[in-house]
Formats: structure tokens, C-alpha cells, sequence
């Protein structure tokens, strides 16, 4: 995994070595490296998706989404950090096995998996979902049947009111709601002491009194603490402690969808610099400008996904080494 996904491990590791929690940097560097082959070794092989995709065939519309998805590296398969060619325009990422304990009670005929297994597979299929909407709203160019016969009013300020825009408003909404439900997952996974109804991605990682919630990174799981790192992109207010200053302005203008208005301008009047020159500024965005922040949210939620999946993994490995108590349980996979 490399690039932009990577940053904030580096950002984590740092950090607390900064704290002098760790004093043997070639400890951590094979710690890093271990965590990120885990997740190399979760996909399939890419030269089995080479010969997928040639046996394929896809309409002009498919194939320009997943060659989008592919350039602008939101695919879920960190093969797609290195390359943006046809073999990894898949979804790759997936929980290979949950640990757990050993009960010879148990009717494992009659078992159902973990509630965490359908958590992971809505977020996913959220992620995907959200991905397509932005692709669609971002180069459909047809105009669509539930935009004719509307009567609106001339607002003079160059406001685009069409279903294309709905889509990226829609897909920012779904991508953003993601994070909150990475802390739910963590928050059920980890059996975390906390009310439920304060379960969010800002707060998950701290008691009551506002101190740090150790429990969550042990034993030292680098991929919990860079999710935590992630998370302070989208809600630390000072730039200085985040490793991506320019997430800081996701939640504003999620509050501003979801709970004010949002006007999207047409990208044109941005050569004139209408939105500058409004006094309430804040209630508008060119359109070139809303869908940039939409692809920079998911670059985001992306990398919160693949954080989750190797902090798991992880934290999974660790358990089975008590053989005694604990079994490994694999995961049926689903291709679609």
C-alpha cells in the first residue's frame, strides 16, 4: 500500500515513537512491513484478475467507471495504489477469518457468523454504491427524464439544480456516514465501555473523561492507530497534528448538506469569482470544486476501510497463537 493510504501509519508510527514508546525504529519498520503484506496477501492474485477481465466483456459505460475508479486509485484492492490498469479494477479487500472461542457445546451447524461479518459487507457495498453515484453525477451528460416538467425559480446565481448533482450530494452523504460506522464496528468488535448513543468516529477512541481508550491499540496494532490518526483528519481542528490538513473541511461541508443548504454554482462563474464576492459565502461551492472534495472523501473512507481490515487481521493473528482456547474461523467468500 503506498502513497496517500500510507501516511497515516507513517504519521502513527511516528508519533509514538515521538512519545518514546518505542526506541528500536527497526522493530517498527518490520512491524509496518508485516502489516502490509497481511494485506497484499488478502486479495487474489492479479494475474488471475488479468484473465477474468480478458474473458469479460463490458459495455463503454462500465468500462469508464472502473478505468475512473482505477486512475483515481478508489478501488478497494491496494494493488491499486501502484497501478491503475485493467487487473486491479476489483474489490479485493474482504475479512479472511474471525477468531473464536473454542466451544465443544457449540451446535456449529446451526452457527451464524459475527455480527461484525454483515458490518464489513454493508460498508463495502456503501463504499461501492457512493463510488458509482459520483461517477455517474460527475459524466452523464444526457439530461434525465425526472428534471423535464420541474418549475423552479431564477435564483441568479448560477445554481445547477439537476439529478447529477443530487448524485454527488448523495454520494458525499453515504461516504461520510462510513466513518461513523467504523466506529460502531469498533465499538462492537472491541466491546468498547462507552454509551452507544456517543458511539462516532471523533469519540470512539476516548473514556469519559476525554483520556486516550489504550485498550483499542493493544497489543500495539499500528493499523488501529493510523485509523485513529484518520480520524483526527476529519475532526482536529489544529492542521499541525493531522497528516492530511486539507480532510479538515469534510465535516463542514457535510453539515452543511446534511443540515443547511449547499448551493452548487456552475464551474463557468468561477472565472469570475462569483462565489468570493458573496457575503455568505459558505452556502456555495462550483460544481469542479464539490466534486474534487467528494473524490478526496473517498480516497479517505478508502483508506479508513483497508486501516479497519488490517487492524483486524491483525489483532485476529495475534489471537489464534493460543491455540488452546481459540480457533480460527474462515469466511465463506462471495464473488459477485
Amino acid at each position: 500500500m503506498a502513497g496517500e493510504t500510507i501516511k497515516h501509519f507513517d504519521f502513527a508510527i511516528a508519533s509514538d515513537m515521538r512519545m518514546g514508546a518505542l526506541e528500536n525504529t527497526f522493530r517498527v519498520k518490520r512491524m509496518r512491513d508485516s502489516l502490509l503484506k497481511n494485506l497484499r496477501f488478502s486479495c487474489k492474485s492479479h494475474e488471475t484478475h488479468g484473465e477474468n477481465w480478458k474473458s469479460r466483456r463490458m459495455s463503454r459505460n462500465e468500462r469508464s467507471y472502473r478505468f475512473w475508479c482505477a486512475e483515481n486509485r478508489l478501488f478497494l484492492n491496494p494493488h491499486n495504489d501502484i497501478s491503475s490498469e485493467e487487473w486491479v479494477c476489483r474489490d479485493t479487500i474482504m475479512l479472511s477469518g474471525i477468531v473464536e472461542k473454542i466451544d465443544t457445546d457449540r451446535d456449529y451447524l446451526a452457527f451464524r457468523p459475527p455480527a461484525i461479518i454483515r458490518y464489513y459487507c454493508q460498508m463495502i457495498q456503501e463504499f461501492i454504491s457512493a463510488r458509482w453515484l459520483l461517477w455517474s453525477g460527475i459524466h452523464e451528460d444526457k439530461r434525465h427524464y425526472s428534471d423535464k416538467h420541474v418549475s423552479l425559480v431564477n435564483s441568479y446565481d448560477y445554481g445547477l439544480f439537476n439529478i447529477r448533482i443530487e448524485k454527488i450530494k448523495n454520494a458525499y452523504r453515504m461516504a461520510y456516514s462510513i466513518f461513523d460506522k467504523i466506529s460502531f464496528f469498533l465499538y462492537k468488535y472491541l466491546s468498547i465501555e462507552m454509551n452507544e448513543k456517543k458511539v462516532t468516529f471523533k469519540n470512539v477512541w476516548r473514556h469519559k473523561k476525554g483520556k486516550m481508550n489504550t485498550a483499542i491499540f493493544e497489543p500495539l496494532n499500528y493499523a488501529f492507530m493510523a485509523l485513529y490518526r484518520l480520524s483526527q483528519d476529519v475532526s482536529e481542528s489544529d492542521a499541525s497534528k493531522v497528516a492530511l490538513p486539507d480532510s479538515q473541511l469534510f465535516y463542514t461541508v457535510r453539515n452543511q448538506i446534511e443540515h443547511k443548504f449547499l448551493q452548487i454554482s456552475d464551474s463557468f462563474s468561477q472565472g469570475i469569482d462569483y462565489i468570493e464576492s458573496l457575503p455568505d459565502k459558505a452556502e456555495y461551492i462550483y460544481a469542479s470544486d464539490f466534486a474534487d472534495k467528494t473524490i478526496r472523501l473517498l480516497k479517505s473512507v478508502r483508506a479508513a476501510i483497508m486501516y479497519l481490515k488490517l487492524g483486524v487481521t491483525y489483532r485476529e493473528n495475534i489471537l489464534t497463537t493460543d491455540s488452546e482456547t481459540y480457533g480460527l474461523m474462515m469466511l465463506a467468500e462471495h464473488n459477485r
